[in-house]
């Protein structure tokens, strides 16, 4: 019997649950698993697929656990490690060098995939009112969300312009 396409979904939330057991997010008290599921929310909202919800539950996992690409595809298959992977540093490269890897790839991934990020930009935006970082960390931090933004913002213009609104709103702020 073939899988209901809601399965997906659910193994990729148990994958989360597990794979960021523990993790908090950069506030210290928020779990890590919170912004993966805001993300997936978002992105379900906007009338995804299966698979793409579960992509956007498990849009950090390869970045930020040990988990693998080969864990993500055995657990919920090769076209969700797919959209996960595009999605993630590929920690193989130096460090200075993962992030401009990925804002070049960016551009050119398929529109669900921009929409996951922008949805991961959005909700960590958000968040931003939360952290007691420095100014310099704080600009640091909105010039890669700007960055972020102008590689995916034709994934969505809706979505993209929610992002800019706050984008633009939060860096007036820091002005």
């Amino acid at each position: 019997m073939k899988d209901h396409p809601y399965d997906t979904i659910s193994h990729a939330i148990d994958l989360a649950v597990r794979s960021h057991r523990g993790q908090l997010r950069k506030d210290g008290r928020t779990p890590a698993l919170n912004h993966s599921l805001r993300v997936a929310l978002k992105v379900a909202s906007m009338g995804a697929e299966s698979a793409v919800i579960a992509a956007a539950v498990l849009h950090d996992v390869i970045e930020d656990t040990p988990a693998s690409w080969d864990t993500v595809r055995d657990e919920v298959g090769e076209r969700v490690a797919e959209q996960v992977q595009s999605l993630s540093e590929d920690k193989r490269l130096p460090r200075t060098e993962r992030r401009p890897a990925l804002l070049e790839r960016l551009p050119h991934l398929p529109q669900w995939t921009k929409i996951i990020k922008l949805a991961d930009v959005l909700d960590n935006l958000h968040d931003l009112k939360n952290l007691d970082w420095s100014e310099e960390k704080q600009r640091r931090f909105l010039r890669d969300c700007r960055l972020f933004w102008e590689a995916c913002r034709n994934g969505s213009p809706d979505l993209a312009s929610e992002v800019d609104d706050l984008l633009c709103s939060l860096e007036r702020r820091e002005n």
